[in-house]
């Protein structure tokens, strides 16, 4: 007779072997995607500016803040009031377990620090799934408006120049729908955040004032991720980058952060979000293929950096409050 036990664990094992093997078919096609951009360019002559790597890395970290304000704010209003330090230390904690397989486990990481010190688990949970849903359905918003800008002018100019009035038409109809979708929109994310609460009976609806809130804050982040793309572009370049080219690297980095989010098979989005971005930046006109490639990697090193020493810092902040209301 066969081992029912041993039939489960083999079932169960398939999974996690999958999505291993798709993210390092992901990993390898990219990787070698990049590699063929830059081998042909001397590697000694490329040069990077620290500085302009630590502006990237802090328009990163404060561009988590707002999130980190739209959660407490959310946890506030249903009777749990965790103050800044343990709030930033947990929020990216979860960002760091987003290596971790499994999408859920960010929602559980956070809610598990807030147990910890007594705040209830299922709110954590549900209110982190309202801003993971906000915040990705804002940045999906703007690279589905945007996306009409990652054409080059040149292209356009020469295939479809009745198109190069109308390239802002997606972005208008885009916020506009979200705007009237509003009521639509709050019932879909209580729908679908219950997913995540481990018990029914603390559900809460989320209302269209903070859905509100959620837009403003959240376009907010994206500026400023879009601007640790840029920074991160500059330290590559001997030539000034110019601000103008800001809705250019939103719709990147919103583009490809959301793509990688939704690929589930990948932790973290790793491989997604480079491959993506990096097809992104290389037809653009000021950029030179080796430093899209260059940057699309690096980009995801300073990222990981900076949220290691964002915990990092929130948690030695944390411990030194402690340490001062003890005594």
């Amino acid at each position: 007779m066969s081992d029912p036990t041993k039939e489960r664990s083999t079932k169960g094992l398939w999974k996690p072997v999958l999505k291993i093997g798709l993210t390092l078919l992901v990993l390898g096609f990219v990787g070698q995607r990049s590699w063929s951009l830059i081998k042909d360019q001397d590697l000694s002559e490329i040069s990077v500016c620290p500085g302009w790597l630590a502006v990237s890395a802090l328009c990163y970290g404060f561009g988590w803040l707002p999130s980190i304000w739209f959660w407490r704010n959310m946890m506030i209003g249903l009777d749990q009031k965790p103050n800044w330090l343990l709030s930033g230390k947990a929020y990216f904690a979860g960002h760091l377990g987003k290596y971790i397989p499994g999408k859920a486990g960010v929602l559980l990481i956070r809610s598990a620090i807030l147990k910890e010190r007594g705040y209830h688990f299922a709110i954590a949970v549900l209110t982190s799934a309202y801003e993971t849903l906000i915040i990705m359905g804002v940045g999906l918003v703007i690279a589905g408006g945007l996306a009409p800008l990652l054409v080059p002018e040149s292209a356009l100019i020469e295939h479809a120049p009745q198109l190069l009035n109308w390239r802002w038409l997606p972005a208008a109809i885009l916020v506009s729908s979200a705007m009237l979708a509003i009521p639509m929109i709050t019932w879909l994310l209580s729908k679908v955040a219950g997913k995540f609460s481990p018990s029914r009976a603390e559900i809460a609806r989320i209302t269209p004032t903070q859905l509100l809130k959620g837009y403003a804050v959240f376009l907010v982040s994206w500026t400023l991720l879009g601007l640790s793309l840029g920074a991160a572009l500059q330290s590559l370049s001997e030539d000034w980058l110019s601000l103008s080219d800001l809705p250019l690297w939103m719709a990147a980095i919103s583009a490809s952060t959301v793509i990688g989010f939704f690929a589930i098979f990948t932790p973290g989005g790793l491989g997604v979000r480079e491959g993506i971005m990096l097809e992104v930046l290389r037809i653009q006109p000021s950029i030179s293929t080796e430093d899209a490639a260059i940057a699309s990697w690096m980009l995801r090193a300073v990222w990981l950096l900076t949220e290691v020493a964002a915990f990092c810092l929130f948690w030695l902040l944390l411990r030194w409050n402690d340490r001062r209301q003890s005594t």
